[in-house]
């Protein structure tokens, strides 16, 4: 897992729970880096789901729905770093498609050995159809990434899930009212 999701999910957390919620949980668990991450280095996922899945339970509240929440909050801080990524897109599923067909493959050629995951696209009219496919349980961060484009859209689209695989490794998405243009900044 690239180093930028861990340390954004860190910083997101402390900033949402407090820093000895965090300490705490990060304390608790046995992890390979002791909680300690960099943007620029790959760690292992199981890292990022014992923190998340540790403050969650913590402070009493579904794993799927903080990791939802992360990926939420993930987009705007992705944005920010990599503002290029959004130029020419107007709505979430055209990013959505372009995050398919062009920044996961620039991905791979740069970190060989990258394995993102798998983005099947369409669209019926003002529904677009997502099948999310990854070798990492991170359905629930995908949905939640989801659900930060249609807010920095400013769209009206609305994430109706179909099916999860129970253990977070793919999902099937429709999303209702796709096309919606961005709000002018």
């Amino acid at each position: 897992m690239h180093g930028l999701f861990l340390a954004f999910t860190i910083d997101y957390l402390e900033e949402r729970f407090g820093l000895d919620v965090l300490d705490e949980v990060i304390g608790s668990l046995d992890l390979v880096t002791e909680g300690a991450y960099t943007a620029v280095s790959s760690y292992p996922t199981q890292e990022l789901l014992s923190i998340v899945f540790g403050v969650a339970d913590r402070v009493a509240i579904s794993r799927e729905i903080l990791m939802q929440d992360v990926g939420e909050a993930l987009i705007p801080a992705l944005r920010q770093r990599h503002p290029g990524a959004f130029e020419e897109v107007h709505n979430t599923l055209d990013f959505v498609s372009k995050v398919h067909e062009h920044i996961h493959l620039a991905v791979r050629q740069r970190y060989p050995g990258t394995r993102p995951p798998d983005l099947l696209v369409s669209r019926r009219g003002k529904v677009g159809h997502i099948v999310y496919r990854s070798s990492r349980p991170l359905a629930d961060l995908a949905i939640g990434m989801l659900r930060g484009c249609i807010a920095m859209f400013g769209g009206n689209e609305r994430v109706e899930i179909l099916a999860t695989d129970e253990r977070g490794f793919s999902a099937e998405l429709y999303l209702h009212g796709t096309g919606a243009r961005a709000r002018s900044a």
